[in-house]
């Protein structure tokens, strides 16, 4: 097992996607929470400063798209059309707003994604760059305050819950590595999301990541990070039946339904892990 934290690794090798690993290189000799600090939180921190920079070298003008992704970063599951035009000043819902919506999407820093059920025009817009969002976070109203920010962070509840939401969302950005690995690569299949509402007393239920086959199967993943192998509890076993069928009924499909585990290191064989039909794996992400 790696001596580092495998999210921390992720965020640094896709922020540096878009920049030269010339430029800003990563010390290997130093810790992933040092080369953080340095990237980051260090006094005149090259990435401190590099949000504005980012957007202005992508788009002639910048302004109108910072607006919308920075109204994206306040919903992690991300908004509709109608729901953006809403919440962010001076954008009105027109062709101007298709067109930086479309040019987000076409360049990588968001996704629209359609929840399962339901129309094209209902798509959700999610921000999903992962530099954009680790700077809404931690950096935009705290850079400069302490060098040694993140290695301090080690603990910290923000910084655990953010890793979870990293894993995530690099599961998202490995879609085809997640096909691959269930060996369903040659198959037609549809990605969407599914949400519950919470109402009528019931719990609102989610699954970020269904893929529906060709072949009269769809796949419902979980994703969840952990540091060693994840273990399915009762409780939790219980509360994915559940979910699973009400999956089903609000979906009203005769799809053969398989619950698939996307983990960092797979799943602890106990007497529960047999409600997985199938696991992929952190390697199994990067594999070409």
């Amino acid at each position: 097992m790696p001596a580092f934290s495998p999210p921390a690794s992720f965020a640094v090798s896709h922020i540096c996607l878009y920049k030269s690993s010339k430029r800003w290189p990563i010390e290997k000799y130093k810790s992933i929470e040092q080369n953080f600090d340095i990237l980051f939180f260090a006094k005149n921190a090259p990435l401190t400063i590099e949000f504005k920079r980012l957007y202005r070298s992508v788009f002639e003008s910048p302004e109108p798209y910072i607006a919308v992704v920075s109204t994206l970063g306040t919903k992690k599951s991300g908004l509709t059309r109608d729901e953006i035009v809403q919440s962010t000043p001076n954008i009105g819902n027109d062709g101007r707003l298709t067109d930086i919506l479309d040019n987000l999407e076409l360049s990588g820093f968001v996704r629209r994604y359609s929840t399962t059920g339901k129309i094209r025009r209902e798509s959700i817009f999610q921000l999903i760059d992962n530099y954009t969002l680790f700077y809404f976070q931690f950096i935009r109203d705290y850079a400069g305050k302490d060098e040694e920010h993140w290695s301090h962070m080690r603990q910290d509840q923000h910084r655990i819950v953010w890793e979870g939401l990293a894993f995530e969302r690099i599961c998202l950005q490995h879609t085809r590595q997640i096909k691959s690995a269930l060996g369903i690569s040659g198959v037609a299949t549809e990605e969407s999301a599914w949400v519950k509402r919470a109402a009528n007393g019931e719990r609102g239920a989610q699954i970020d990541l269904v893929i529906q086959r060709g072949d009269r199967v769809t796949n419902l993943c979980e994703m969840k990070f952990a540091s060693g192998e994840y273990e399915i509890s009762s409780a939790y076993e219980t509360a994915l039946r559940n979910k699973m069928e009400a999956f089903r009924r609000e979906t009203k499909t005769k799809d053969t339904l398989h619950l698939t585990f996307v983990t960092t290191y797979g799943l602890a064989h106990n007497s529960h892990a047999s409600i997985a039909r199938s696991q992929v794996t952190l390697d199994d992400l990067f594999r070409q």
